[in-house]
């Protein structure tokens, strides 16, 4: 479903489209993205109520965003909000905005990273601006000096992370 703000419309319009796809019996694949900041216990219920799919149609999937580190509570208490309606983070693919900040350091984005992989979401990094580009260190490792963003981004998209660190990380192995 192409709709970059499905809960964003009055709640009696997003409500009867919850229903439509219910009683339909459809699978929807929200990959927009859904405002987590702002999900309430109704919206994550409703969500939960419906078979939600990644963009293959195969795997129970809900996509949303977090992009800013000062939203880290925000984020969470969603996260939390979608746990408690059975919607479990492993079930999230999160967009995470890099490059756009200019605070941001090697350490914030890797934060914001662990955080959400330590829950079991799966963070799907999208680059602003140069892909070539890497960022300051902040009290990140050394080591992060010569990486890049695109880097960063094929590391986590294929999820290499499970094998090793990206401080370890060879792009060209």
């Amino acid at each position: 479903m192409l709709d970059n703000d499905f809960f964003g419309q009055p709640r009696e319009q997003w409500q009867a489209r919850i229903e439509e796809i219910r009683s339909g019996g459809f699978k929807v694949c929200l990959n927009q993205g859904i405002n987590i900041r702002t999900i309430d216990t109704e919206a994550a219920q409703a969500l939960a109520s419906i078979t939600l799919r990644d963009d293959q149609f195969k795997t129970r999937r809900l996509y949303t965003a977090w992009d800013n580190i000062g939203d880290e509570q925000r984020f969470f208490a969603g996260v939390d909000t979608l746990e408690a309606a059975g919607i479990p983070p492993t079930c999230l693919l999160v967009y995470m905005l890099v490059g756009f900040d200019r605070r941001e350091t090697w350490e914030r984005v890797l934060y914001r990273f662990r955080k959400m992989t330590a829950r079991g979401i799966r963070p799907f990094p999208m680059v602003f601006g140069d892909r070539k580009r890497g960022l300051p260190l902040g009290d990140a490792n050394h080591r992060l000096a010569p990486r890049t963003l695109g880097e960063f981004q094929r590391w986590a998209i294929r999820r290499l992370y499970s094998v090793v660190p990206f401080e370890d990380y060879s792009a060209s192995a």
